[in-house]
């Protein structure tokens, strides 16, 4: 199931009260919405299961503005048991690859892949390159055909 954010409006003239906002370096601000819509993906395959959308919206008692991670904790928090199988694999972006996202997800009974950038994850990268300074990673490459 991948799940990452979507903007799907964005305006620096017209906004409503559930838009977001982002102060831009011309001194304008950007009114937006965007939607985590989760989906489940298969290699090989065009077509996906699409479920209904986290949307990203201000939230009532915070006053930090929402985001990816705290829409998509909602998501899974209020749809996940009854519309997901356990052991279904979670894929995600830089800003899901964080602690709380995957502690969750574990308690969940999901298992994740998930992006994690070098600047973000400075820590794990050491320990990758040492890891493989040591011969300790081992590299694996295998093609799959179909017909000829």
């Amino acid at each position: 199931m991948a799940l990452d954010g979507t903007q799907y409006f964005s305006s620096q003239a017209l906004h409503g009260p559930n838009c977001l906002t982002r102060q831009l370096s011309n001194g304008h601000t950007l009114y937006d919405h965007t939607a985590i819509p989760p989906v489940i993906v298969c290699p090989g395959h065009a077509q996906v299961i699409a479920f209904a959308p986290a949307y990203i919206m201000p939230q009532d008692g915070h006053e930090k503005q929402d985001g990816e991670p705290a829409a998509g904790k909602r998501w899974r928090t209020h749809h996940a048991a009854t519309l997901v199988p356990p052991h279904v694999t979670l894929l995600g972006d830089d800003l899901s690859s964080k602690e709380p996202f995957c502690a969750l997800a574990l308690q969940q009974g999901f298992n994740f892949l998930l992006v994690c950038k070098p600047d973000a994850h400075t820590k794990l990268y050491e320990r990758l390159a040492f890891w493989q300074a040591q011969g300790a990673i081992a590299h694996r490459e295998q093609r799959c055909r179909k017909g000829r």
